[in-house]
């Protein structure tokens, strides 16, 4: 008998022992306290390399009030109050902050691969369809979309479809806009976005300054709101990360933005689903477009 409670008390030790050696540092609680070194992180990321500082400050935030943080949590909290950045994700071991942004339960994700980009016309439009704005040589977005725009003037319609773009390089949108604007393009440009649509992929974060030389229509849901900071690097230290907006974006000035997470408002909702039939009212001809 004593063999037997001899044998079990040694395999629950064992135990015990394997499970104090496997449990890694990334699996402190967010509730742990925070060491010098990971205080200062946070303290560097945001007053040395974040764009939305300042703005942190007119909200009331002092730099030293993360002196005063015991945890993760007590830290996430202050982002909480302060930080309105979509973009902004910050990593202290197991606790992870990010900003929650308002979601659209009904809008589902487009079903096309992500680095998705071809051109298509029909007899009064000319379709582009990107679902990303990857700056890659491997990806027509960045050389084929600038270039597109001699051939799409030639249409009524033009239809940018940033469906689901996650976004990358938003330099060739301008340079499209300006391109149609020196041509002195009389048609229509039709922007399609969803609530997947984010940073360079919510395309009206260029196409809102060209509103009063082209005639610009914005069609969906509710952009991803991923605007007000941008030009994102990443910033490491043992056990933290983040990933950090440098820069504060300059948003058009026509009233479609609503906000962080909250995205631009279309001048026309409409679903993926009913996107043929919504662009078909308005006298563009969709053959042979399917949207996804």
């Amino acid at each position: 008998m004593k063999k037997i409670i001899c044998f079990f008390g040694l395999i629950i030790f064992f135990c015990l022992f394997i499970s104090c050696v496997s449990s890694p540092k990334e699996e402190i609680a967010s509730e742990a306290n925070l060491t010098k070194s990971e205080k200062s992180f946070v303290t560097s990321v945001i007053k040395n390399t974040y764009g939305g500082y300042s703005d942190m400050k007119k909200e009331g935030f002092n730099i030293k009030m993360v002196d005063k943080c015991k945890s993760a949590e007590d830290v996430f909290k202050l982002f909480d109050k302060y930080v309105h950045d979509y973009h902004f994700t910050c990593k202290i071991y197991n606790a992870v902050w990010k900003f929650i942004p308002q979601t659209d339960e009904n809008c589902i994700r487009s079903k096309d691969e992500q680095n998705t980009y071809f051109e298509k016309t029909t007899s009064n439009a000319y379709y582009i369809r990107f679902s990303s704005c990857l700056i890659d040589d491997s990806y027509p977005y960045a050389a084929e979309f600038v270039k597109s725009a001699n051939k799409a003037a030639e249409y009524d319609y033009i239809i940018l479809d940033a469906r689901s773009n996650n976004g990358g390089g938003n330099l060739q949108q301008y340079h499209f806009f300006d391109s149609l604007k020196n041509m002195n393009y009389s048609g229509t440009v039709i922007v399609l976005q969803d609530k997947y649509s984010f940073s360079s992929g919510e395309v009206w974060g260029a196409a809102g300054f060209y509103i009063s030389d082209l005639n610009i229509k914005l069609i969906g849901t509710y952009s991803g709101g991923m605007q007000s900071y941008g030009n994102c690097v990443e910033r490491k230290a043992s056990g933290c990360w983040a990933w950090v907006p440098t820069t504060k974006m300059k948003i058009p000035d026509d009233g479609k933005w609503k906000g962080e997470g909250i995205g631009y408002e279309p001048d026309i909702f409409s679903y993926t689903e009913n996107m043929k039939e919504t662009l078909e009212k308005i006298g563009i001809d969709c053959t042979g477009i399917e949207f996804r």
